[in-house]
């Protein structure tokens, strides 16, 4: 019982993230086939309010797979300081006039889901533009990074950031993976052995209160003496 139970919903479950992940997926398409590029520069202005640009580096095949929300990626990157940057006016400079300051960090691999907060938000929406293969640099904003406060001690607040990052691989995450299925089995067991144990719990037996209780009951009535024939 427990078994198939867990079994239906599993399915269920997964049916409903797919379907979901699909429609999030064709949305994702239609948005990053209308990004637009400038021709002088090559800047694409990824969200139409300047907070998050683009500049492709290294083009990935028109064929080759998206980064898309709730996909795995893992990418490779480097992320440095923008310098005299602010974007108050909406408009971007030149990329060889853009002056990049210290390099805070980098990585040959890393891997992160897609469009579950486990990066800043630049990354989510940027690395979701991209293919298996392209290379890009990212200017992001201080909404679209580490905000007013930064983060101590490499990144000052209200800082605007250079990230340079190729994407390697997407692949589907794994909803119940090998050591997700042997844990749910484990706990179906657990479960199953408390019930077994305790059947009383819920609700498949009588407590034994309740059994001693009634017993009493009939133990009173039965000791009961029957009045004599006199006294009727």
């Amino acid at each position: 019982f427990f078994f198939a139970s867990a079994d239906s919903l599993k399915m269920m479950s997964q049916s409903e993230m797919m379907f979901t992940q699909k429609m999030d997926e064709l949305k994702h398409k239609a948005m990053v086939k209308d990004l637009v590029y400038r021709k002088e520069d090559g800047w694409g202005n990824i969200l139409g309010d300047s907070s998050l640009w683009k500049r492709v580096r290294l083009a990935a095949p028109a064929d080759a797979p998206l980064a898309v929300p709730g996909k795995k990626v893992k990418v490779a990157y480097k992320g440095t300081l923008v310098k005299n940057f602010s974007g108050e006016d909406f408009t971007i400079k030149a990329f060889d006039d853009i002056e990049r300051g210290e390099e805070f960090d980098k990585s040959s691999e890393f891997t992160f889901s897609l469009g579950w907060a486990e990066v800043i938000p630049g990354w989510d929406h940027g690395v979701g533009t991209m293919r298996v293969g392209e290379e890009a640099f990212f200017l992001t904003s201080p909404d679209m990074a580490y905000g007013k406060t930064g983060s101590p001690p490499k990144i000052p607040p209200n800082a605007w950031l250079m990230f340079q990052i190729k994407l390697y691989d997407v692949e589907d995450p794994k909803v119940f993976g090998k050591v997700e299925k042997i844990a749910l089995l484990v706990v179906l067991i657990i479960v199953g052995v408390i019930v077994y144990l305790n059947p009383q719990e819920f609700g498949l037996k009588p407590k034994p209160a309740a059994a001693e209780s009634a017993a009493a009951d009939v133990d009173v009535v039965h000791d009961t003496e029957l009045p004599q024939n006199d006294e009727l």
